[in-house]
């Protein structure tokens, strides 16, 4: 069940450790982490697979050109390899006889704005 609401504290904004974020982004990032529906409240967070699937799903139309068919996209996701996601996962390739995305998941933090690995991958 995610939070229905959370108080970010106005002394955020005179926090040295948020304002000294090596960037804006890494500042929304912080905030997001901070407010995000997907962090439970032990504090982990869990990213639905449709974050990753949307990605790749833009990737292979991006590749599948301008004249789209069903036969085009399947091309453009085949097409894809080595692809690294957003959060730092193991790459992923794609061919005629791969379709599976991942064999493997894993733990992160985020640090400096950027996601960090807490574990090697994990096999499934």
């Amino acid at each position: 069940m995610s939070k229905r609401f959370t108080k970010v504290h106005p002394a955020i904004w005179r926090s040295q450790r948020f304002m000294g974020l090596a960037s804006n982004d890494a500042k929304l990032l912080h905030l997001y982490f901070l407010t995000s529906e997907h962090q439970n409240s032990a504090g982990a967070y869990v990213i639905p697979d449709g974050y990753v699937a949307a990605d790749l799903s833009v990737n292979g139309l991006a590749a599948a050109g301008a004249n789209l068919t069903t036969d085009s996209f399947v091309g453009g996701l085949e097409s894809i390899k080595g692809y690294k996601d957003m959060f730092n996962g193991p790459a992923v390739t794609f061919g005629p006889n791969i379709r599976q995305g991942a064999s493997s998941s894993f733990l992160a933090v985020a640090k400096g704005g950027r996601w960090t690995r807490v574990t090697e991958p994990l096999g499934f």
